[in-house]
């Protein structure tokens, strides 16, 4: 399989690895370009980009290890997930036995209402399992949402609007319904969730007393040297 023409440096013996590879993957996924990068007990090994970057249409750009790149839900991982487990362990709070919801939960009755509402119109609705919804809702765990075991659909209903996570979660808690008991998924279900890791990242604002952008940035980023490199997302 032909190898693709590579930009940035690396190890020898490295490179020729990773071009084989780079080049398998590219074909298979029909990718116009790739980055890798590679690091070993903090020295970066090798850095290097594959194909092309598209501007502007069908405009072409050889990709360059420097070329900026969305990694959509990698942000999960990379970013929200360790933020808050770092601002969870600064603060003794134990993901594993912090309910979400209920008058002592991490929310604060915040969302109690809106649950109270959602189940009545699932009861009424003849939803399957909505005389279960409310037990269930007071099982849910902050380590539930980081697993993508609370029991969420993947994305909320879609609304007309952008609103914020907070107004969002109310609006799912009003019209949703939960797929099945918190940390128990049947067998085989896709329990992926992007609702229920933006309600994740609501756990970072609320032990933060701050927008989850700036704490991220501030306390996450910076300290990595990594807050110039990372650019937030536009939205319009």
């Amino acid at each position: 399989m032909p190898v693709p023409k590579s930009t940035g440096s690396a190890w020898p013996k490295l490179a020729e690895k990773i071009d084989l590879l780079v080049a398998d993957v590219m074909a298979k996924e029909k990718l116009p370009g790739l980055s890798i990068a590679v690091s070993l007990k903090g020295r970066l090994i090798a850095s290097l980009a594959y194909g092309h970057a598209l501007v502007d249409g069908n405009r072409l750009l050889p990709l360059k290890p420097c070329t900026r790149i969305l990694f959509g839900s990698n942000t999960k991982v990379l970013i929200t997930a360790p933020s808050a487990f770092q601002l969870m362990k600064l603060q003794n709070v134990d993901p594993k036995t912090t309910k979400l919801y209920g008058p002592n939960g991490f929310f604060e009755g915040a969302f109690d209402d809106d649950i109270d509402i959602g189940v009545a119109k699932g009861i009424k609705d003849n939803q399957p399992n909505a005389h279960l919804w409310k037990s269930w809702y007071g099982k849910i765990t902050i380590q539930h949402l980081a697993d993508h075991h609370a029991g969420f659909e993947r994305d909320p209903t879609s609304l007309k609007n952008p609103v914020s996570i907070a107004h969002q979660h109310a609006f799912v808690l009003r019209n949703g319904l939960l797929r099945f008991e918190p940390g128990n998924p049947p067998a085989g279900l896709k329990t992926y969730s992007n609702h229920g890791f933006g309600v994740f990242a609501l756990v970072i604002t609320k032990l933060a007393g701050k927008p989850y952008r700036n704490y991220v940035r501030g306390q996450y980023l910076l300290p990595l040297q990594l807050h110039n490199a990372v650019r937030w997302q536009r939205t319009d």
